[in-house]
């Protein structure tokens, strides 16, 4: 050993001490030598060497790991030069803890010295030189209080240096740098804690700060490591600052990303807030209210940091940010800034103060506004209220709200009101205080001219006001209401009226001149004189000449009412006499109204205010507005309403033809001697409000303007029908010609007569246009020929004539008259049928299995409808029906169920046929004759869905389903079809009732199981409902279930079966029992998860946990394709016994499976004895009445079986001197008194039993022997590997006198028995203590591990107050469960139904046969979300789209011989025939593609360079899939659409393509989304609107709701959420319950036992001294046990 010390040891150090020794009175000084060596930490280990006995005694020690405690550092003793073997020293008392230098001593430093003390004679050693005496005072002297404090002082010097040898740190390299010679490193461990780069940290400097670290290295290579290392610190604080570098030994302590943010907070706290008013240095906050002209002397404010409460901002914060405070004053009335001034100044702290503020002019409110520089600081305002001063004059102004100079007030109405207010000196309005009115006001006014004239000064004369005006007081003004003007003479021009204001003598003012306008009108006075009887009238159908109309008031003025601001395009009819055109406009307006007027017309004034009664005053939106003649006149059209018969040519008077213009009108007016009078009505209304009317009488004349047509027949076989006018019946094929003439208005008491005309005719029949005149003698015009139709039926034609006439303004135009009239003409033989619906059957009413109505006509050869002849030589007329299909087969067998053709209907004129229809989709329905005269014809019609009559589940009646205990099922489709399974969704909603029926459950007598519990009624909704969400009860027994599906409408219920069979369950593939021993590694555990077959099953490794001493473990990696889970992160455990492990299967939603098992831990091989029991006191015979039970255990404490082992008990002495063997009693045959006891003879040596005990029972001594004092009893076992165990006991012979020596030895032992019970009992609370905490802190991590994934999915849980909040929770899980709710009940769109039936009977088989090999359909497999998408990848496989997808070979041959021999063509293929995906080398585009973030697609990307502009990705990553279908993406969507690319539109897609055929590289097929294009790898595309718009496409469906990613994340979501609600519960309870009170109690009884202990250990020290002092001490009677 000596060798291993000098060979490893460094730096060896010589000392010298000093000791006193005290011999009675003498004292003297003893020199003591001491040599000191460092043996450092090299290469990750110790190389302090190991005792050889340590070595010996563990022989299964790790030389590497093994502790410097059990290596034995400190002194060896040398003796006059002699070593003395079992003597050793831990410590001097100058190898002290503390700081050297700034550096912390550690422990660990100290143990890595070991030395050698060389003593004299002086210090005293046992006889047989293997021990010292520690008691002596010497030694005392020398152990604690050798050496100076100067060598403390050289020795923690020397420690230091040495410590620069130690390689304390392990690192992981990163790089070095050889122009620095620097070693960087990723990671650095030291003290048991790893170090990385952006970690936190707190480093131990002042004041403490923390940082994260950016950079780890330390001088030289890596192989030439030092003792120490730098790090590079990102140091936390307000703003980014350099890098800083700190030595490794300045790192406290590691934060974690919580502490960090917390320190991060707290320093953010720091920074300016908000800016507030402060009070206080004798400055007291700005009052609310300030007088005219006052001054404020000082204003102070404060910036605030972002603590709660809010703390004064730091100053070196203000002045390193220079930041600086804002302020200004603002005119609230003006939004005008009177003040403007910045501080950047600050004393005591952030306070900043302004003075002499002197802005208070007007009044009004004043706003104060603090701004700071820094961003984000919240702004601090002050309102104040600036009153006026004393009362100098008034001021007064009319309140209107336009401008007095263009606005007028009428003579006899109330004025605006006046304002008059009080104002101060500097123009402040001084509020009027109290309600008392002043009683000399008074009012007076004058007419402002301008001229000279003596007409004026006459007007001015005229002119008086009232004096009952009212005033009262408001918004502290006082108001005048009520004044106006009485009377005054201002003919047709308004007057300026000037007044003047005075109250009493005081004050006085004048207000702003107004225009005053005549009153209200009263009449009316016309300025034409046209209404007169004795003029010559005016001829019916013609306008009224212009004229005015004047208004007056009643002081005989000119009233010029204001013009309209917008015209009313509101049409007023006859009749209507009320006009509400201007109701909302309040103007003025005169409605001309009569019966012999056309149109009641309203007029309004000009823009001068004058009523001038012609066409461009008329109301827009009567007849004459539109007219615009060149003359232009009223607008008042006569119109009398004629009522006398047609006057025929010979009664009429002779017509003035020759002349024109106002000639012709005299001429007509003399001629037509015959005239009649009407009254016109003229109302002036007021908007709505009528003010007076007044009539004026008009003459009116016959009119001859042409107005009527006459049609008659020219022709034989034309037949007037007497019922209708101007309808005939005519044979078809026959020519006929008809005549007109043409009649005038009549009107002035005549009616309307012939008259000659000129003019051209057109017709509908031909395309000529010819004219025509006629005369007096003859007025008859002469249409040309018309042909009448070949077949029967009724025809409309029209004619008109475009005649020329001269108005009264002598204007030449042309009227134009039009007539219509009908033919019917008459059929032959019929030839055909023609097949209608009836008119009470419509299109969409054809519905499956329902009688229908038709209506068979018959038809001659030129389409006429006719009757069945009467000839009986020839078979009767009997139509019948058929039913064929069209060219797309239809989907459902079709019949005609019956039908019922009666006679032929007179009425109708066709066959009424009652029939029913079996079949769904198009159809052709034709009708043919049985004799074969009639010629057949069809009808395309479309069946729809019949009526409610049964209700079917995934398209049957009766479902069979294969499932599993445990599993989760997909939807159940439930649909209502009609009789022949159609889907009828007109039905609104159907409940059904559901039940079990007939369960293998019920006959066992035990408790009823079934498949899953019914919980609510099923509820269809528009034909269709889903039952969702069915987890098949993994407790439910193998058998048949039976569920009846019961509507409560008239409807055919459904059935379904569940076919129970296993269930999914969890094994384990260690070998059980498992068995490991506490030194070895903890086992790997390896879980599978297996279906019902006893196969495993893939499945994520993070729905695997572990949970095993109360503490969770995750499944950390797969084996074998994801079927085999590893757990190989278990602690090590160090207690033997049996652990439960428990594996927990849960995928948040389907499955949640549990496994038990058991962990058994084996004890090691044992190294030493356990003693349960033993003496106790003084004895002096009996040893103890309890048998004594030796144990033997491992280094762990485990009580360990060793069978054939057997142990021995001896006696000794104190130092270690055995007295009972067998050499030493043949040498103490004759023992006296004055010897050691001796055992009785009896069971010495006892062999242990089954369980691993030995028990000794009833051990004594023999009476008599051995003298009194204090021995140990030792048990030896066999085995020389086990080390004995000693107890200590206090031995009484009976025959001595007890003195008080014994009773203090006896004493001693008992007080040192009871502490170790003490400390045992504290370390068995403190272990208790420490497994509640495990248990609490193990539902605390499970809570925080929540937590965390919670707060990645929902960004509100960073906030603390939510987390903690079970409100909040709650709502979050409410909120949860609302989108789910919304995302299962929106609807998906399904794909198109395949039309082929055997695709639909194949793929009814395969959802209800999971065995039957048949996966599925191409169209329900693949799932597109887009639906144009979906339309054009179903376009692009075409036929393919109802492919049907085979598992083997084998089946696909089943499959085969089955169908080969059917009619209708069938895609299948096998899935063991496809070639799946492989990688390819392509130069990849640098843009992110769509696996970068999805692994199950494919690694697809576009050729690097090429313009990817509108590309949405490949179509075998856009496809969606199913979990259980997404292995078909490497295999079967890859076969249908291999490379096949995405674009927007077709220049995007044609862009990309050309860059491929520039670089020579085949392109892949293309799609445009935008208009359906496919760009073919050819290059050919088809384009136009026909090629890509099917109605009949078919087209891929969503993804079920229940497979989408979105539902799964909301689903995990909720779950977390429950769970955590849970775990927090759990741990309130338990923190509340058992954690908080269990930890107080057990705190209190370590408290009572630790005050216990500390008695006892005083009473034991008391004892110890009394035994020193009377020199009976023993050489170990001064231990402290």
């Amino acid at each position: 050993m000596e060798s291993l010390y000098i060979k490893y040891g460094k730096k060896l150090k010589p000392m010298e001490l000093q000791c006193t020794v005290t011999t009675g009175k003498d004292s003297k000084l003893v020199k003591v030598l001491c040599f000191l060596r460092y043996f450092p930490y090299i290469q990750e280990r110790e190389t302090l060497p190991i005792p050889f006995k340590v070595l010996q005694e563990y022989k299964d020690i790790d030389v590497n790991s093994c502790p410097l405690t059990l290596r034995k550092p400190g002194f060896e003793i040398f003796w006059n030069g002699r070593l003395i073997s079992d003597a050793h020293i831990e410590r001097l008392g100058f190898m002290s803890l503390g700081k050297f230098e700034g550096e912390k001593i550690e422990e660990k430093w100290i143990q890595r010295v070991k030395g050698a003390l060389f003593l004299s004679s002086d210090f005293p050693v046992t006889h047989n030189k293997m021990h010292i005496i520690k008691e002596s005072p010497i030694f005392t002297h020398l152990i604690e209080r050798s050496g100076s404090r100067s060598m403390g002082v050289e020795f923690k010097k020397w420690l230091l240096s040495c410590h620069k040898l130690d390689q304390d740190f392990q690192f992981e390299v990163a790089r070095y740098n050889a122009q620095i010679n620097r070693t960087h490193c990723k990671s650095i461990s030291f003290g048991g804690t790893t170090y990385k780069n952006d970690d936190p940290v707190s480093l131990n400097v002042r004041p403490i700060s923390f940082g994260v670290i950016k950079n780890i290295y330390f001088q030289g290579k890596p192989e030439q490591r030092t003792s120490d290392f730098m790090v590079e610190i990102d140091r936390l604080f307000y703003k980014q600052l350099p890098l800083e570098t700190h030595s490794g030994s300045k790192i406290k302590a590691k934060l974690t990303k919580q502490e960090y943010d917390a320190h991060m907070t707290l320093l953010k706290n720091k920074l300016p807030s908000k800016i507030k008013l402060f009070e206080g240095d004798k400055v007291s906050l700005p009052k609310l209210t300030y007088h005219s002209g006052e001054k404020i002397r000082w204003l102070s404010v404060q910036i605030l940091d972002r603590n709660q409460p809010p703390k004064e901002v730091e100053k070196k914060i203000l002045e390193s940010e220079e930041i600086k405070i804002h302020f200004t004053i603002t005119y609230n009335q003006t939004n005008e800034v009177v003040y403007r001034v910045d501080a950047a100044t600050y004393y005591q702290g952030s306070r900043a103060s302004f003075k002499d503020i002197d802005v208070f002019k007007r009044s009004g409110t004043y706003i104060f506004s603090f701004k700071c520089s820094y961003p984000g600081v919240t702004e601090a305002t002050h309102m104040v209220s600036v009153e006026a001063g004393a009362v100098q004059n008034i001021k007064a102004n009319f309140n209107h709200p336009t401008p007095m100079d263009s606005a007028q007030f009428p003579i006899d109405k109330d004025l605006p009101p006046i304002i008059i207010s009080q104002v101060d000196i500097e123009g402040n309005v001084v509020p009027y205080q109290g309600k008392k009115l002043p009683n000399d006001l008074t009012f007076s006014g004058e007419w402002l001219q301008k001229d000279t004239s003596s007409s004026a000064s006459q007007k001015s004369a005229v002119l008086k006001l009232n004096s009952d005006f009212t005033m009262e007081i408001a918004d502290g003004n006082l108001v005048v209401r009520a004044l106006k003007v009485t009377s005054g003479e201002i003919g047709e021009e308004s007057g300026l009226l000037k007044l003047q204001l005075n109250i009493a003598s005081h004050y006085s003012c004048q207000l702003t001149p107004i225009h005053i306008s005549a009153g209200p009108p009263v009449s009316m006075e016309f300025s034409e004189t046209l209404f007169s009887a004795d003029g010559e009238g005016y001829p019916n159908c013609t306008y009224l000449p212009d004229f005015s109309i004047i208004l007056l008031d009643k002081d005989k003025n000119t009233c010029r009412v204001p013009p309209p601001k917008a015209l009313s395009s509101q049409k007023v009819k006859k009749g209507q006499l009320t006009p509400s055109s201007q109701a909302q406009q309040e103007v003025y307006s005169i409605s001309a109204s009569s019966l012999v007027l056309k149109e009641d017309v309203i007029f309004v004034c000009d823009e001068s205010g004058w009523f001038n009664v012609m066409t461009t005053n008329i109301l827009p939106g009567t007849a004459g507005s539109k007219r615009k003649p060149k003359a232009l006149p009223t607008g008042l059209f006569i119109q009398e309403q004629v009522e006398e018969k047609f006057e025929s040519s010979e009664n009429a008077d002779p017509q003035p033809t020759s002349l024109t213009g106002k000639r012709k009108l005299n001429a007509m007016k003399k001629s037509n001697s015959s005239s009649s009078t009407a009254d016109i009505q003229f109302t002036l209304y007021l908007g709505e409000k009528e003010i007076f009317a007044e009539e004026k009488m008009i003459k009116i004349t016959p009119s001859s303007k042409p107005a009527h047509l006459q049609l008659y027949p020219m022709s034989d076989g034309i037949f007037a029908d007497p019922d209708c006018k101007d309808h005939f019946r005519v044979i078809s094929g026959t020519e006929i010609k008809f005549g007109v003439k043409v009649f005038s208005v009549g009107g002035g008491g005549r009616g309307p007569f012939e008259i000659p005309v000129t003019g051209q005719w057109s017709t509908n029949w031909t395309a000529a246009k010819e004219k025509f005149s006629s005369s007096k003698s003859n007025t008859m015009i002469i249409l040309p020929p018309l042909t009448t139709d070949k077949i029967t039926k009724l025809l409309k034609y029209s004619f008109s004539l475009a005649i020329d006439h001269a108005d009264e303004q002598n204007d030449q135009n042309q009227i134009l008259l039009e007539k219509s009239f009908s033919i019917q003409t008459t059929g032959g033989a019929p030839s055909s049928f023609h097949l209608q619906l009836s008119k009470h059957t419509s299109k969409s009413s054809l519905r499956c299995d329902s009688e229908l109505t038709f209506e068979i006509t018959l038809l001659d050869k030129k389409g006429n409808v006719v009757q069945p002849l009467n000839d009986t030589s020839k078979p009767p007329i009997e139509p019948y029906l058929i039913l064929t299909e069209t060219d797309i087969p239809p989907t459902k067998a079709y019949s005609i169920k019956n039908q019922n053709i009666g006679l032929f209907s007179m009425d109708k004129q066709c066959y009424v046929c009652k029939a029913t229809i079996i079949g769904f989709g198009e159809l052709i329905l034709k009708v043919l004759d049985k004799s074969g005269q009639i010629t057949e014809h069809s009808m395309k019609i479309n069946v729809i869905e019949g009526q409610a009559s049964q209700i079917k589940v995934n398209g049957t009646s009766k479902l069979s389903l294969s499932c599993s205990g445990g599993e989760r099922l997909q939807d159940l489709d439930f649909t209502v079809c009609d009789s022949q399974g159609n889907l009828t969704r007109g039905i609104t909603a159907v409940d059904c009732n559901m039940e079990w029926i007939n369960n293998p459950s019920q006959n066992s007598g035990a408790k009823v199981e079934t498949p899953f519990e019914i919980k609510s009624k099923l509820r269809v909704e528009k034909g269709e409902g889903k039952l969702r969400n069915l987890e098949i009860n993994s407790e439910c027994p193998e058998g048949v279930y039976q569920l009846n599906i019961q509507p409560k409408m008239a409807l055919q219920p459904a059935i379904i079966f569940f076919n129970i069979k296993g269930k999914y369950s969890l094994k384990l593939l260690n070998l059980c029992p498992i068995k490991i021993h506490p030194s070895s590694p903890p086992p790997v555990l390896k879980l599978q998860l297996l279906d019902p077959d006893q196969q495993p099953v893939r499945a994520h490794k993070e729905t695997f946990k572990l949970q095993c001493h109360l503490k969770s473990y995750n499944c950390t990696k797969t084996e074998q394709d994801d079927t085999i889970f590893v757990f190989d992160e278990l602690k090590s455990l160090k207690k033997a016994g049996d652990f439960k492990l428990t594996f927990i299967h849960s995928d948040r939603g389907s499955l949640k499976l549990e496994l038990l098992e058991t962990l058994t831990v084996v004890p090691d091989p044992p190294v030493k004895l356990e003693i349960k029991g033993g003496p106790s006191g003084t004895i002096s015979s009996t040893i103890t009445r309890q048998p004594i039970i030796i144990t033997a255990v491992d280094q762990h404490q485990n009580k360990c079986l060793v069978s054939g082992t057997t142990v021995k008990v001896y006696i000794e002495t104190i130092d270690k001197l055995p007295i009972n063997s067998p050499s030493q009693q043949a040498n103490n045959v004759n023992a006296s008194q004055n010897e050691i006891p001796i055992l009785s003879s009896g069971n010495s040596e006892v062999r242990f039993n089954d369980d691993g005990e030995a028990i000794f029972s009833g051990l004594s001594v023999r009476e008599g022997f051995g003298a009194s004092g204090s021995y140990k009893l030792c048990f030896y076992s066999s085995q020389d590997s086990i080390a004995p165990v000693k107890v200590e006991f206090f031995f009484k012979n009976s025959k001595e006198i007890m003195d008080q020596k014994l009773k203090l030895q006896s004493l001693r032992v008992s007080l040192q028995n009871e502490i170790k019970d003490v400390r045992k009992e504290i370390i068995e609370l403190t272990k208790e203590q420490t497994t509640i905490a495990n248990k609490f802190d193990l539902l605390k991590s499970q809570g925080d591990e929540l937590l965390n994934s919670l707060k990645q999915m929902i960004p509100e849980f960073q906030d603390v107050r939510v987390n903690q909040s079970p409100e909040e929770v709650k709502s979050f899980i409410s909120k949860t469960s609302k989108e789910i709710n919304d995302l299962m009940t929106a609807p998906r769109r399904p794909p198109t139904i395949p039309n082929n039936y055997l695709v639909r009977e194949l793929s009814d088989q395969a959802r209800s046969d999971e065995k039957s090999g048949i996966i599925g359909v191409v169209s329900d497999i693949l799932c597109v979300d887009n639906e144009k998408e979906a339309m054009a990848f179903a376009k692009l496989i075409g036929k393919k789209f109802e492919t049907v997808v085979i598992s083997t070979k084998e089946k696909f041959d089943h499959v085969y011989r089955q169908y080969k021999n059917n009619n209708s063509p069938l895609y299948l293929i096998s899935l063991d025939s496809i070639l799946p995906f492989t990688q390819r080398h392509i130069t990849p585009n640098k843009r992110p593609s769509q696996h970068d973030s999805n692994d199950h697609l494919l690694p697809l990307l576009p050729l690097q360079g090429a313009p990817l502009d509108g590309f949405k990705g490949y179509v075998v990553n856009i496809i969606e899939l199913r979990e259980k279908h997404e292995y078909l993406r490497k295999s079967l969507v890859w076969n249908l659409f291999k490379e096949a690319m995405v674009f927007n539109t077709l220049a995007e897609g044609r862009a990309y393509r050309s860059f491929l055929v520039e670089k020579r590289i085949p392109c892949p097929t293309i799609l445009c989304i935008e208009n359906g294009e496919v760009l073919e790898p050819s290059g050919f595309v088809e384009i136009g609107s026909r090629a890509n718009q099917n109605h009949n496409q078919s087209s891929f469906g969503q993804i079920p709701i229940q497979d989408t990613k979105l539902l799964h994340d909301l689903s995990t979501k909720k779950s977390l959420l429950e769970e955590y609600k849970s775990q927090r519960h759990k741990q309130y309870q338990e923190k509340k319950n058992d954690y908080a009170p269990q930890l107080l109690q057990i705190k209190d009884q370590i408290l009572q036992l630790e005050s216990k202990h500390n008695q006892k250990q005083k009473e034991l020290e008391k004892i110890l001294i009394e035994i020193n002092s009377i020199g009976l001490s023993d050489s170990n009677s001064s231990q402290n046990q």
